[in-house]
């Protein structure tokens, strides 16, 4: 059995190949000449893509930035069922870098209450502020959603885009939209499965839920800020506006800063 784990930043990339036994009949499984990263490619799907190209086969795992190729059935689920949980240690995947490019996804997703799709490079030349947060029909999820629609204006005027997305499905989002919430104005997705916070290292192992994550995303497709708290705890309109004022100006910003203050 072959086993190589190789740094890739903070986390590591997990590859594991056995030379002794081949279901399906396959005559061979090459193992990929580098590691999986989430940087690495434009999408989930294309990093399934990958894993298919690789080797066509259900055992290989995408865990955060941990890959796992087997030739063994029994092997991939041993090695599935432990390496994922070094991942969430914490209860919370690692968040992406500062200044790394945004993976990008795409989603089923409401738009004033019309089911669309979404892909988030579509938005490549605005700001963009991905908004993961845990609940459909909880009580301070919707103070947030709407407090930004609120603010449509703002963002227009900045060249920023709101997106926000949860675990519910997309139906659950549709029966609240047409209840207390009403239409949003901007792009609402299902990450039903976790994929999408998975990726992004906002998902709750424990919960099965995402906490409340926000990633400031610039029009190259970089990751400018991240700002998390535990559920209970709402996130502010006027900080996320703030920051993307501040970075519009490309200077250094003193502390408290306001769009119209002197920069240093």
């Amino acid at each position: 059995m072959f086993r190589k784990e190789t740094p890739c930043g903070s986390t590591y990339a997990i590859i594991t190949a056995s030379v002794s036994s081949i279901p399906y009949g396959a005559p061979s499984v090459p193992v990929p000449p580098n590691p999986i990263q989430y940087t690495d490619y434009h999408s989930v799907d294309d990093i399934f893509e990958q894993r298919r190209r690789w080797s066509g086969r259900k055992e290989l795992k995408l865990a955060h930035i941990c890959a796992i190729v087997t030739l063994s059935q029994k092997e991939a689920a041993d090695i599935s069922r432990k390496q994922p949980q070094r991942q969430f240690q914490e209860g919370m995947m690692s968040l992406l870098p500062i200044g790394t490019q945004a993976p990008d996804f795409s989603a089923k997703a409401l738009v004033d209450g019309v089911e669309s799709s979404f892909k988030l490079s579509e938005h490549r030349g605005k700001w963009v502020i991905l908004f993961f947060y845990p609940a459909d029909f909880s009580p301070v999820c919707p103070t947030e959603l709407k407090a930004f629609r609120d603010n449509k204006a703002r963002l227009e005027e900045l060249g920023a885009v709101f997106v926000a997305g949860s675990t519910d499905e997309l139906e659950k989002h549709k029966e609240w939209q047409k209840g207390d919430l009403g239409n949003l104005p901007y792009p609402h997705f299902t990450d039903r499965d976790g994929t999408i916070s998975r990726l992004y290292g906002t998902f709750l192992k424990d919960s099965g839920v995402a906490t409340r994550g926000t990633y400031i995303i610039d029009p190259e497709g970089m990751v400018r800020a991240i700002m998390v708290t535990e559920p209970k705890v709402a996130r502010s309109v006027e900080e996320t506006l703030r920051l993307i004022s501040a970075y519009q100006t490309g200077a250094a910003c003193p502390v408290d800063w306001k769009p119209g203050q002197p920069t240093l």
